[in-house]
C-alpha cells in the first residue's frame, strides 16, 4: 500500500503541471432565487447533485478549484476538490459560488467519479509546494500569529 502522503504529493504534482490548463467558470450560486446560498457554499458536490436532478440536460463536472493566489509571495499553489455542471446551453457553471465570491480557475479531471469522490476525502485543500523557503517562512509566520492568539492564521486556510 502507498502511504497517503506521497499519494497526495503526486497528486498535486500532477494537478500543478496541469494548472495551465485551468479554466475560468461563471459563478451563479447567488444568482436564480437559490435558498439558502450562504449555506450552499462547501457544499459543492451536494449541490450539483441536486442541480443536476433539476436540470437533466445540464451534467455534473469534478475537479479542482485552483488557487495560485499564494505562489509568488509564498512559494504553494491549494487546490481543493470541487464541482459544477456543463450547462446544456452555457459551458461550465459553478453552481455554489456566486459572482462576489473571489474569481478562480478551475481545472476537470478526467477520474471516473467513484475515484474523484476518494480523493475528497483527503484533508483539503491539497497544496503543491514550488519554493520550499518561501512556504517555510510562510508556515513560520502563521505559527507565530496563532501564537499570538490570531486563530485565524492558518497555512490552510485561503
Amino acid at each position: 500500500m502507498t502511504h497517503a502522503s506521497k499519494c497526495t504529493k503526486e497528486l498535486t504534482g500532477e494537478l500543478f503541471r496541469r494548472s495551465g490548463d485551468a479554466v475560468a467558470v461563471k459563478r451563479i450560486g447567488d444568482q436564480f432565487g437559490f435558498e439558502g446560498y450562504n449555506a450552499r457554499k462547501g457544499h459543492c458536490h451536494k449541490n450539483v447533485e441536486q442541480w443536476v436532478k433539476e436540470h437533466p440536460l445540464d451534467q455534473p463536472v469534478h475537479g479542482w478549484l485552483v488557487n495560485q493566489s499564494q505562489l509568488e509571495e509564498h512559494g504553494f499553489v491549494a487546490f481543493y476538490a470541487h464541482s459544477l455542471i456543463r450547462a446544456a446551453d452555457n459551458g461550465l457553471v459553478d453552481v455554489t459560488l456566486g459572482a462576489s465570491d473571489f474569481d478562480y480557475r478551475f481545472l476537470p479531471d478526467e477520474r471516473p467519479d467513484n475515484e474523484f469522490m476518494e480523493l475528497t476525502k483527503l484533508p483539503m485543500p491539497l497544496q503543491h509546494i514550488d519554493n520550499q523557503a518561501r512556504f517555510d517562512a510562510y508556515n513560520a509566520s502563521c505559527q507565530y500569529q496563532h501564537q499570538l492568539g490570531h486563530p485565524s492564521a492558518s497555512s490552510t486556510t485561503l
